[in-house]
């Protein structure tokens, strides 16, 4: 029988034996900290340059400046009613970062009147148009024929241009100003 044991335990020991896989150590909670905060760092600047890229994109919008918007900006305007307007004209494209555009650039008041902008204009664009001045007003030719007096001459003026008082104009010309 001890010829039986003995066989057995030679198969016991083949049975027995186990392969040992070395396992990694478990990493410790400062890599583990360390990495996560990696993680948001990246998660924060992939959103930061994608909130930079669209904040760019509203300030500088891609492709030409398109068609020509006559826009009449009406007396004591704000600039914040004038970004509203530039808005809606589609001239722009957001009135809220126009504003704070403009006080980051120091620009503005600016003055009323007419002018000439384009449809998907950058901030810079238009803040350039209206530093330059409205449109100068339409002029209006009258001819004066030689010999006529000064009430005559006024009389003549306001027919044809309604919109003059002949008080006002015969003081002005009386004035010497003109």
């Amino acid at each position: 029988m001890s010829h039986f044991l003995d066989e057995r335990d030679d198969e016991d020991e083949g049975l027995y034996e186990e392969e040992y896989e070395e396992l990694r150590k478990e990493s410790s909670t400062g890599r583990r900290i360390a990495t996560v905060l990696v993680g948001i760092v990246v998660v924060l600047l992939l959103v930061a340059a994608a909130g930079a890229w669209w904040v760019n994109k509203q300030i500088n919008p891609s492709g030409p400046p398109g068609a020509e918007v006559r826009l009449t900006v009406p007396t004591g305007s704000s600039t914040s009613a004038i970004a509203t307007l530039l808005e809606d004209s589609d001239v722009i494209t957001s009135a809220s970062f126009f504003r704070y555009y403009v006080r980051w650039k120091s620009a503005g008041p600016w003055q009323a009147g007419d002018y000439v902008l384009h449809k998907n204009s950058s901030f810079g664009d238009a803040i350039k148009v209206l530093d330059g001045g409205p449109l100068p007003p339409p002029a209006r030719n009258v001819t004066v024929p030689e010999g006529l007096t000064l009430p005559e001459i006024t009389a003549k003026i306001v027919e044809q241009i309604p919109a003059f008082s002949a008080d006002r104009l015969a003081e002005l010309l009386g004035s010497g100003q003109i």
